[in-house]
């Protein structure tokens, strides 16, 4: 029940009970009904004008529209007159599935109706019209079609042309945060996102990385908000500018002057109640100034001073799209919060989970394992500490497996994200009696005396993978839930200990992991040298393919072993090398293969090969063992050159594969697949 008939707060709540099936308010007293258009504030627009219209406080961005005319609904993709503009971290995915809901395909929902959120277009409204093609309107930017700025397709046409246009834009700052969030997704929960350190690192890393290249590594984000608003000469190319803070109640608005039912649902919720804008440091601030300076000028959000805290008119409140933030009062300086949380690490005092990964698999295997670990500290509640690990990939110089690798060597430990991880030093004496134990077996018993042995230091540990039988070769996986029982079974003051992946789908994949600045430094350089030493423009575009020792042979690589088989000139991309070639691109061979006769021959083809990337991987693991000092010089050049290919990979433009099952083709399969690539 209410009293009156015109607050905002009748309004608020009318409305939702309204969107939410419930009974109307009811009022008593004799005030006569006010309407809820005569009830509104007046908000004004220009017609004709073509900047944003500003509130009296200067902050909020009004509806702004353009000088232009409908389109007909034959040369309208949406049937509605209004075409949706998706910048990313903006609450886009709300407003293309609400517009779903209500049988309008928006954004993503133009490309396939059976992408998650845009499935109402064809199970209820049988939605049949033709989907636009991926391949016609590829972006300039490594980002997918509805994430690109429309005067940036390849094509050179602007797929919104003569219709009106509608976005939602908000304030770097917080796009920033809610890249952090997405990034950052995967069964997160409010304490582990809490690390001051580790977000302004990561956030410094991906604005760098966006400044560099357009947008950020993966492709798709951190495009400036300009580029999809506003021309080069700062003229408005959007109809209808949305503030994502007042989203609810402007988009309402909109689809009210356009005769449309769609209304908002919450999708890609992030949150985290522990960081916001007040937790920058000023290096950060200063990046993000530099990376959105034309989207404060143009779009009116305020820009802070290096040394300044929050803007006093920004409140962190709980919008309605259910980003998570942090009030005024909460505020304190960047630099002395991030002083007093140290470097944010997840606190030593939680219990330990000892986790081996016992196989002597390869770096990007080794991800899978490390992503169910992960999932295993989480469940749990424990700290997460490993133990280094072998890899037949990455031999000694004598050619033996004995080398001991570390991840955050190659991979960002996202504490952000998940628990994180530490890995235990072998040299420095620190590490459990278990670690040292798990880590020296005794190489000269024989392999039924090995059996034996390893069984006896393995002893206590939960066996998330484990050998049951060695002729006939067999091995027993254990589900994830049985893991995390045994060792929520142990108790808090002992050390558990886990050894080997566990079965199930556990935590974050390979290709939720991210390179590290080391790797990700000579990626760039080497590409740099490859379109130096070829000649090539620097936008020239160049594909990849992924080849194993053993996939010439056509069959498993696992039954035949590293074999070299068959010449060169034999394999089905050789055309395709000369091909690109000829067009100003080329094919990076991205391979385990070390027959130099091998790869000359197709460096011969026109391929590119490790050797066209002008990097000495022996001298850059050497430089990097050195920076870090200690007697553990734990950075492989081998592993060093894979991370550093696997990059290469995750970002052609185009890419190849000559086999079905590796777990590397798997982990940047679902990596393109996600970004669009």
């Amino acid at each position: 029940y209410t009293m009156d008939h015109i607050s905002s707060t009748l309004r608020s709540i009318g409305k939702y009970r309204e969107h939410h099936g419930l009974s109307e308010p009811r009022v008593f007293g004799d005030i006569p009904p006010v309407s809820a258009e005569a009830a509104m504030e007046e908000e004004t627009v220009d017609s004709a004008a073509t900047n944003v219209k500003m509130s009296a406080s200067g902050s909020n961005v009004l509806t702004a529209s353009r000088d232009t005319t409908f389109a007909s609904e034959a040369n309208d993709s949406t049937g509605t007159g209004l075409e949706f503009v998706h910048i990313p971290m903006c609450g886009g995915s709300s407003v293309e599935f609400a517009g779903a809901k209500a049988g309008i395909a928006w954004g993503v929902c133009q490309y396939d109706v059976k992408m998650h959120g845009c499935d109402p277009l064809s199970t209820e409204f049988n939605h049949l019209a033709p989907m636009r093609d991926r391949s016609e309107w590829k972006c300039e930017i490594a980002t997918a079609p509805w994430h690109c700025p429309p005067a940036r397709y390849k094509s050179g046409k602007n797929p919104f042309d003569g219709r009106k246009t509608f976005t939602v834009v908000q304030s770097p700052y917080d796009i920033v945060l809610s890249e952090y969030r997405w990034a950052h997704r995967k069964s997160v929960t409010r304490d582990q996102l809490s690390s001051v350190d580790y977000m302004n690192h990561w956030v410094q890393d991906s604005i760098k990385y966006a400044i560099a290249n357009g947008s950020a590594e993966g492709g798709g984000h951190l495009i400036p908000q300009h580029a999809y608003t506003h021309d080069a000469k700062g003229s408005l190319l959007v109809d209808h500018l949305l503030r994502q803070e007042h989203l609810t109640e402007e988009f309402s608005q909109l689809m009210n002057q356009y005769n449309l039912s769609a209304n908002l649902s919450h999708y890609n919720v992030h949150t985290t109640e522990t960081l916001g804008v007040e937790d920058f440091t000023d290096e950060t601030v200063k990046l993000i100034n530099e990376w959105a300076e034309l989207d404060f000028r143009y779009l009116g959000f305020e820009m802070l001073d290096v040394g300044d805290s929050m803007p006093a008119n920004e409140t962190r409140e709980k919008d309605q799209i259910g980003e998570n933030k942090t009030p005024p009062e909460a505020s304190t300086d960047r630099n002395s919060k991030q002083e007093m949380e140290g470097r944010g690490s997840r606190s030593h005092a939680n219990p330990l989970l000892i986790a081996d990964f016992k196989w002597k698999e390869g770096v990007n295997a080794q991800l899978y394992t490390l992503g169910t670990f992960l999932a295993v500290a989480n469940a749990t509640g424990r700290e997460l500490l490993l133990v280094p690990f072998r890899s037949e990939h990455y031999v000694d110089t004598t050619g033996k497996v004995q080398h001991l690798l570390r991840m955050e060597d190659y991979i960002i430990n996202s504490t952000g994200a998940w628990p994180g991880w530490r890995t235990a030093d072998p040299y420095d004496g620190s590490a459990p009696e278990i670690v040292r134990s798990l880590l020296n077996p005794n190489e000269t018993l024989d392999e039924a005396e090995r059996y034996n042995d390893e069984a006896e230091r393995y002893k206590g540990c939960v066996h998330g993978r484990a050998i049951v039988s060695r002729s006939p070769w067999k091995v027993a996986h254990t589900p994830f839930e049985d893991v995390v029982e045994a060792i929520t079974a142990v108790p808090d003051e002992v050390a558990a200990c886990v050894a080997g992946r566990p079965s199930g789908p556990a935590g974050p994949g390979a290709d939720f992991f991210e390179p590290n600045t080391l790797p990700r430094k000579l990626s760039e350089r080497g590409l740099a040298a490859i379109r130096a030493g070829a000649a090539l423009g620097p936008d020239a575009k160049l594909s990849a393919v992924h080849l194993r020792r053993g996939d010439r042979c056509g069959r498993d690589l696992d039954a035949v072993g590293k074999v070299r088989c068959g010449p060169a000139a034999g394999l089905p991309f050789m055309n395709l090398c000369a091909e690109l070639r000829g067009k100003g691109g080329g094919l990076y061979v991205a391979t385990d293969e070390e027959d130099r006769s091998f790869l000359d021959a197709l460096k011969d083809g026109g391929c590119f090969v490790r050797q066209d990337l002008g990097i000495d991987f022996v001298a850059e693991a050497e430089a990097a063992n050195d920076e870090m000092g200690g007697s553990w010089r734990s950075v492989h050049p081998q592993a060093l050159e894979f991370v550093t290919e696997m990059i290469i990979l995750r970002h052609a433009e185009e890419f190849y594969t000559m086999d079905h099952i590796s777990s590397t083709l798997r982990s940047i399969g679902k990596y393109r697949e996600h970004h669009g690539l």
